[in-house]
């Protein structure tokens, strides 16, 4: 709850601008601030007070530490690392019909206006740091701020994920720039990205799939879009039926795009991600009887075109072939 309080403070600052999280985290400082006088120390001091003014009730000592030395970077880094997969594994065991109440998070309005997440044990926000746990533990350390309870009240499609209570709760917190909120859906109102997204998932209409990109994967896509291309479309604060940008461990949890087939639908990843993410794969794949399916999914190393994921959907057996159409 505290991590994600910093972009928040940072975006305050005029000149400013913090993106991403976790490890993926970026600060982009104007040269006009920096000739008023900003210094990287200044950050530090602004964080430092305003954890004391906002937090003061649960915080009774707070210290600032910047480290520049690329050593302990990295040792710091990975001792991160093992917490935050601490953290993913606290919901595995956890479904969302086992709860009666959702989160909201408009935490990242500061940079992407009218953006809202809508947060249960099987979706975490956009950005992927703040889970179910997390937006619980926040609201009760602060009851008026930016994450706020729903109930689960008046089920309007299960299959969609869609709720009369969230429905409502984000036209409110969206200022009206979102009419209905899918939890499960990537097509039929889907949830808005702010931009401290990891992934990048997009439909293939002539392939009946859809493909997912990392933020480091600097090479084009199937879809004729880079990462840049497509940020700009997935990353303005409102939703892109088609396109849906997230973190990676929705992949952890069944539910991720389940009104479109789920996992199944995957049909293109970048290498990387896609050896990455195949231990968590290979467990969803095992669970739906579909043996060696990590490998029936396309790379760079062999598909740039539809055409050519197509010709290999059909060589290996991909079970997207045989599934209803996306549109």
């Amino acid at each position: 709850v505290m991590e994600r309080q910093i972009e928040t403070i940072f975006n305050e600052i005029d000149g400013v601008v913090h993106r991403g999280q976790r490890a993926m985290a970026t600060v982009r400082i104007a040269q006009e601030a920096i000739d008023k006088g900003l210094r990287l120390r200044h950050l530090g001091e602004i964080l430092h007070a305003r954890y004391h003014n906002e937090y003061g009730k649960i915080l009774s000592r707070v210290q600032i530490t910047f480290l520049t030395e690329p050593t302990k970077i990295r040792t710091l880094r990975d001792r991160a690392q093992a917490i935050y997969e601490r953290r993913d594994r606290r919901l595995d065991s956890l479904s969302d019909e086992d709860v009666d109440t959702f989160y909201t998070c408009n935490l990242c309005q500061t940079i992407a206006a009218g953006h809202v997440c809508v947060i249960s044990p099987e979706h975490p926000g956009a950005c992927g740091a703040v889970d179910w746990m997390d937006a619980r533990a926040a609201v009760a350390i602060r009851p008026i701020g930016p994450n706020k309870p729903v109930r689960k009240e008046g089920l309007i499609d299960a299959r969609l994920g869609q709720w009369e209570s969230v429905n409502h709760i984000v036209r409110q917190e969206s200022g009206g720039a979102m009419e209905a909120y899918s939890l499960y859906s990537m097509m039929q109102d889907p949830g808005s990205s702010c931009g401290d997204f990891e992934c990048i998932t997009a439909m293939l209409p002539l392939v009946n799939g859809v493909m997912m990109m990392e933020h480091s994967y600097d090479g084009m896509s199937p879809s004729g879009m880079d990462w840049e291309a497509m940020y700009e479309v997935v990353g303005a604060g409102m939703p892109v039926p088609g396109f849906l940008g997230h973190s990676k461990r929705v992949l952890h949890r069944s539910k991720f795009i389940s009104a479109e087939g789920g996992w199944r639908r995957i049909v293109w990843m970048n290498h990387t991600l896609r050896e990455e993410l195949r231990p968590v794969l290979d467990v969803l794949a095992a669970k739906g009887r579909v043996p060696g399916f990590v490998d029936m999914i396309a790379t760079e190393e062999s598909a740039w075109t539809e055409e050519e994921i197509l010709a290999n959907m059909e060589a290996v057996g991909h079970p997207a072939l045989a599934m209803e159409p996306m549109i």
